[in-house]
């Protein structure tokens, strides 16, 4: 006789609560149900990075299960911390060990891209995939470096998009002599913001010379108090000045402002912006004004646990 486990949910995300089924066999394959209960001992490899549970809810650890009598399979849920492919065991005297590879997914996924002379846009495909092209839950940071000297050429907006896959999408005005090169993150949650996890909107829009500051836009009702925007921009001209840079804050829980340093916008640009929500996060928030030269220091600020 021999035990045998099958997943449907691999591959999983990290942090997902999965099930995973182990069902005991005769030497043809079929069904055995013995009258007596059968003790299984789960063993993960790597040995790190992965747990079972016997509830959905991944709350309750176990390193075994039964399969009780008169009955051929149970239940039991895996949860894995670290993106890696585990060989999943079960194991039981007298029997055949029953092994099935079980993916995890990595939270996090980066990778690098290039805007090329000449050119204006590049698609950054993620990797791996991110499960049904769904970003409601993923956040994305970047930075980008090139030695154009110009808003029109150095300055990038990068947004993440899901059609076919998903991509980082990375964009400026200009098509100079000079490349940027963008190294990107994603972070992805297994859960949204509402069951314990995190909510992501993806946000974007232009604004044109001449429109008024701040401009106010609407975003899906937030929890203020563990919220927070990653913003970026692309604008136009020939020498980066105080109208070319902007702030993006939440003035309320379904208000965002775009601010520009003049009362209107001086130059025509695009924003691409994040309103990340993460359950358990404390989020502070102000603004201060920088001096035209040198570093701007705010004090007063309340403790923080560096580690969180």
């Amino acid at each position: 006789n021999q035990l045998v486990r099958a997943s449907t949910a691999s591959p999983a995300e990290a942090g997902a609560c999965s099930s995973v089924r182990v069902t005991r066999q005769d030497a043809l394959g079929r069904a055995a149900i013995p009258p007596n209960a059968t003790a299984v001992t789960l063993a993960p490899l790597p040995a790190t990075g992965l747990q079972f549970f016997s509830d959905s809810a991944c709350l309750l650890a176990v390193t075994g299960v039964s399969i009780a009598g008169g009955a051929s399979f149970t239940d039991f849920f895996v949860k894995g911390t670290t993106g890696a492919t585990y060989g999943l065991t079960a194991s039981s005297p007298g029997l055949i060990d029953g092994t099935v590879n079980f993916v995890v997914l990595p939270m996090v996924r980066r990778g690098t891209c290039t805007i090329a002379n000449g050119s204006d846009l590049i698609l950054c495909p993620v990797s791996p995939p991110i499960p049904g092209n769904d970003i409601s839950r993923t956040m994305m940071i970047f930075a980008g470096a090139s030695a154009a000297a110009t808003p029109s050429d150095a300055n990038v907006r990068c947004r993440l998009i899901a059609s076919a896959g998903v991509d980082v999408v990375c964009s400026r005005f200009g098509a100079g002599a000079n490349s940027v090169s963008v190294a990107w993150q994603t972070v992805s949650f297994a859960r949204s913001f509402a069951n314990g996890g995190a909510s992501v909107q993806h946000l974007s829009g232009s604004f044109p010379v001449g429109g008024p500051t701040p401009l106010v836009g609407p975003v899906a009702s937030v929890d203020l108090a563990q919220s927070f925007l990653l913003v970026s921009f692309q604008t136009q001209g020939m020498s980066n000045r105080s109208d070319d840079f902007f702030t993006a804050r939440l003035t309320s829980a379904t208000t965002l402002a775009l601010t520009e340093s003049q009362a209107t916008f001086v130059t025509a640009g695009s924003w691409a912006l994040q309103v990340v929500s993460v359950a358990g996060a404390s989020v502070l928030r102000g603004s201060s004004t920088a001096a035209t030269v040198g570093a701007v220091t705010v004090a007063g600020l309340p403790s923080a646990a560096p580690d969180r």
